[in-house]
């Protein structure tokens, strides 16, 4: 009798240890699926915040999304004013145009200009490119080159602040960017869109490639 009390508490001990380890089985297979579930979520939500955030500025959205991971690290947004009261556009970073505060000029922001390299990136930059304003009549100029720098300055233009470098033309998604002249309002205007004065008219005169931008 005793021999068959110990066989049966045996097997009693058996049963009990495999209900353990399908529990186990089971416990460890509910947390896997728990852990998908949970990874599945978080890439979700994070892939929605992302395109919330790039959503948020969609005028350097359209030139980040030419580039680069790398080029995005380093590029920089140059904004586009107009001013209908003395007929001049403006172009800068992180100086406004003059007379906007209090804004009597009535300055309007059009949208990005054109993206330039806040550093000088090797084998990707060119020239930097500087931003210069005559006091009297208000034209905004963008230089290259220090020749093109000294003339302006002879005409009593002054320097406002270094935009950024400019783009190598031979660089991936570089774009040129199109300098025009309109005499009537001594004004300069710089356009990546080439359709959008093409080779001029309407006051406009059509001065060639000043540079190259993203």
């Amino acid at each position: 009798m005793f021999f068959y009390s110990l066989i049966g508490d045996i097997y009693c001990i058996i049963a009990v240890d495999k209900k353990l380890i399908i529990m186990k089985k089971l416990l460890l297979a509910s947390l896997f699926v728990l852990t998908l579930t949970s990874c599945g979520r978080d890439e979700a939500e994070i892939q929605t915040e992302n395109q919330a955030v790039v959503s948020s500025s969609p005028s350097l959205n359209s030139i980040l999304a030419k580039g680069s991971e790398k080029m995005s690290m380093t590029l920089v947004q140059v904004d586009r004013w107009y001013s209908y009261k003395v007929h001049k556009h403006f172009f800068g970073i992180n100086t406004r145009p003059p007379g906007q505060s209090p804004n009597e000029l009535d300055w309007k922001y059009e949208q990005v200009g054109f993206g330039l390299e806040s550093a000088w990136v090797p084998g990707n930059s060119g020239s930097s490119v500087i931003s210069m304003i005559h006091p009297k009549n208000l034209d905004n100029l963008l230089v290259t080159t220090a020749i093109e720098r000294q003339s302006a300055e002879s005409q009593g233009y002054i320097v406002i602040e270094n935009l950024g470098y400019s783009i190598n033309k031979d660089a991936m998604n570089a774009s040129p960017v199109y300098r025009y002249f309109r005499p009537s309002k001594s004004g300069h205007l710089y356009t990546k869109n080439f359709a959008e004065l093409g080779n001029g008219g309407n006051g406009w005169v059509y001065e060639g490639i000043a540079f190259y931008a993203y």
